[in-house]
């Protein structure tokens, strides 16, 4: 709700209604986003003591998207290592950390932009790799021809839906101007968030 209310604000102040009839409707989604968010809200105050609208570690995804030796996706025992050094140093801000190696390595925050794009957009069969097991020597759940088919599957609607997305966007010039704001800045908003971290 926090990425997409943004959004949703701008059509809702672009209605036919005007902005005093705005007001109501601004505030219902409002209301509803607040909702949605609130047992995150008291979750975090619970645990962590102080309140926080959103999860407590995104300081430490923002960091795990922006130092030396990132790769542009994931790895645990980085994200592992770089929340426990947060923690025992509270001083630390894991976006003031992200932001200065962003800043001081301009070339390769567009590289690692680039490799976000790719790993977000590339495939889906992340959840294939979850299945099959993640370490070498633990079970293994899936044969290698089946983890092939369920990878080739996955990846196939993955992209058909891309098509699909694609071929809608070539037919925006139809859409109003309100339209046209939510159908774009959605996945503009989204891909924000993956770029970010």
């Amino acid at each position: 709700p926090l990425v997409l209310a943004p959004v949703f604000l701008a059509c809702i102040a672009l209605g036919p209604w005007g902005a005093r009839r705005a007001a109501a409707p601004a505030a219902l989604f409002l209301l509803c986003a607040g909702l949605v968010l609130s047992p995150w809200v008291v979750r975090n105050y619970v645990h962590f003591g102080r309140i926080l609208v959103t999860t407590g570690t995104g300081p430490a995804n923002a960091w795990l998207g922006h130092h030396e030796g990132a790769a542009g996706g994931q790895s645990l025992a980085t994200a592992i290592d770089q929340a426990r050094y947060l923690h025992e140093h509270p001083e630390q801000s894991g976006y003031r950390l992200a932001f200065d190696f962003a800043r001081e390595h301009p070339r390769e925050e567009l590289r690692l932009a680039w490799r976000k794009l790719v790993l977000t957009y590339g495939s889906d069969d992340d959840a294939v790799t979850l299945i099959r097991g993640v370490r070498p020597r633990e079970r293994r759940y899936l044969t290698p021809v089946v983890e092939l088919r369920l990878r080739r599957l996955a990846n196939a609607w993955w992209w058909g839906m891309l098509l699909l997305a694609f071929a809608g966007l070539l037919s925006l010039r139809r859409f109003s101007g309100r339209a046209r704001l939510l159908v774009l800045g959605v996945p503009a908003s989204w891909l924000l968030v993956h770029l970010v971290f």
